[in-house]
């Protein structure tokens, strides 16, 4: 900068204040954007169906002076004044409490996202995607001055820029093709511009849409990761039962995740009593033939639900780890100390104990403990005595009915919540349904789970009705079945 302008500069010539109130400067570029720019575009400006010749423009810019002292007056006549008050916009309470938010949910954005991750390779804090070795976004200023400095000396008709030496950013690990060998970053929204101005008639669109545009299949994942499915919808392809569980005779195998956000904590609560919450609970509503199946967290990097745990955690950022004994205060929420997976573990063994010590069986998983929970209920049918799994999740229903013989008939037990209503089920709920029974699980699958996307506007009753209806979808569902298919095939 000039020292003329400099001096300029910090005499305030380049702000312009239009009111008394503090800090009330703004750019000079910024008022034409706020007065010029805005008349122009709006009602009676010349982007609004007026002309752009010449001498409109010069009559309207040449009357915008008196516009304003117009608008002015009508103003002071009117006493109106769209200024509320002398403090400056940004000194409200409104306007710090926002600010005070905005800084709380960086801080809690930071404190679930480390900023200084351990690790030898590049990655992004935010979405996890890991670079390879290729990703050089961080040194772009050194590669920008390699390649400067191979064309210094060069004439213009001898310059040749390489692919090589391209700044690679971490876009081209998921929104990337490769052409001639070659990684090039695309932009879906910029590709999509280009494509809507370049084409002339809607024929070019149907050849432009021969090619892959997507950085990834949009039938099967969106912008966040794996499409996701309404679980829950596929209760009203079961039939519910009328039978009133047993708390003396029955046996009931409790889902250890729907008991743990099942019981709600008090407040200021030791955990020591919460976990004597969770025994009356158990004791109250299922009496003490109970066996408890809780989830395993020693290993979930390699669980094949770590995805969707990962997910669910997302939705309750900032959690930390918290070092707890049994006579220590709660003083954090219930949801947000359960989603931390070290909290959750040590609280499971905490429970563990004190459910054996009250008489109560404990069981738990290496990892997702659904398969567990119904194995539990296989090992303890009785042809007398009512075995009932309880839980909230359909997929217990779905392996239930899956790995249920036809001789056998175990109950399932979907507490109410709320306005919704107790109902219970059975490992015959399906029979409606008897052609697609022995592919449940896969139609469980396909139609998208916590291991699998969900295709794209294909709810799980609608490819149900598929597969009840169409011979030709039942042949396919077999043969994917089959364990004995060829590799090739």
């Amino acid at each position: 900068m000039e020292e003329s302008a400099f001096e300029k500069f910090i005499n305030g010539f380049f702000t312009i204040r239009r009111t008394n109130k503090f800090s009330s400067g703004t750019w000079t570029d910024m008022i034409i954007e706020q007065s010029l720019m805005k008349s122009i575009k709006t009602d009676g400006g010349v982007a609004r169906g007026r002309s752009t010749q010449e001498s409109v423009l010069s009559k309207w810019v040449y009357g915008m002076h008196a516009t304003n002292a117009v608008c002015e007056g009508i103003e002071k006549l009117c006493n109106i004044s769209l200024d509320t008050a002398d403090q400056h916009v940004d000194a409200r309470d409104s306007r710090i409490k926002r600010d005070d938010a905005d800084v709380q949910k960086i801080i809690e954005w930071f404190s679930s996202h480390d900023p200084f991750p351990q690790i030898p390779q590049i990655i992004s804090i935010a979405t996890g995607i890991v670079g390879d070795e290729k990703i050089n976004c961080f040194n772009a200023y050194e590669v920008g001055l390699n390649s400067m400095q191979k064309i210094i000396g060069e004439k213009f008709d001898k310059i040749k820029l390489k692919r090589a030496d391209k700044v690679l950013p971490l876009l081209t690990v998921t929104s990337s093709v490769k052409v001639h060998n070659t990684r090039v970053v695309i932009d879906p929204l910029l590709l999509f511009q280009r494509i809507s101005v370049t084409k002339k008639f809607e024929d070019q669109l149907e050849q432009f849409l021969h090619y892959e545009l997507a950085p990834y299949p949009l039938a099967l994942f969106d912008d966040v990761g794996m499409r996701k499915t309404t679980k829950s919808t596929f209760y009203d392809c079961f039939n519910p039962i009328v039978t009133e569980p047993n708390t003396t005779t029955d046996i009931f195998i409790i889902d250890g995740g729907f008991l743990l956000h099942r019981v709600v904590w008090n407040n200021d609560a030791t955990f020591d009593n919460i976990c004597d919450q969770y025994i009356h609970y158990v004791l109250k509503h299922f009496g003490a033939n109970v066996i408890v199946v809780f989830d395993g967290y020693d290993n979930t990097e390699k669980s094949i639900k770590s995805m969707e745990q990962r997910r669910r955690y997302s939705q309750f950022p900032g959690s930390t780890d918290v070092l707890f004994d049994a006579s220590m205060n709660v003083l954090i929420k219930q949801d947000k100390f359960l989603s931390n997976e070290k909290n959750k573990s040590r609280f499971i063994s905490m429970l563990a104990q004190k459910l054996e010590a009250a008489n109560i069986s404990v069981k738990q998983a290496q990892d997702d403990a659904d398969v567990l929970i119904i194995k539990t209920a296989l090992e303890h049918y009785h042809t007398n005595i009512k075995t009932i799994v309880v839980g909230e999740d359909v997929d217990l229903l779905i392996l239930l009915i899956a790995r249920t013989s036809p001789d056998q008939e175990i109950y399932y037990l979907k507490p109410g919540k709320g306005k919704a209503e107790t109902k219970v089920y059975s490992s015959k709920s399906f029979d409606n349904f008897k052609n697609s029974k022995n592919h449940i699980l896969l139609i469980h699958a396909i139609s998208g789970c916590d291991t699998t996307s969900a295709l794209f506007q294909i709810g799980k009753k609608r490819l149900l009705s598929c597969s009840k209806i169409a011979r030709t979808y039942r042949i396919v569902l077999r043969f994917l079945k089959c364990h004995k298919v060829h590799e090739k095939q």
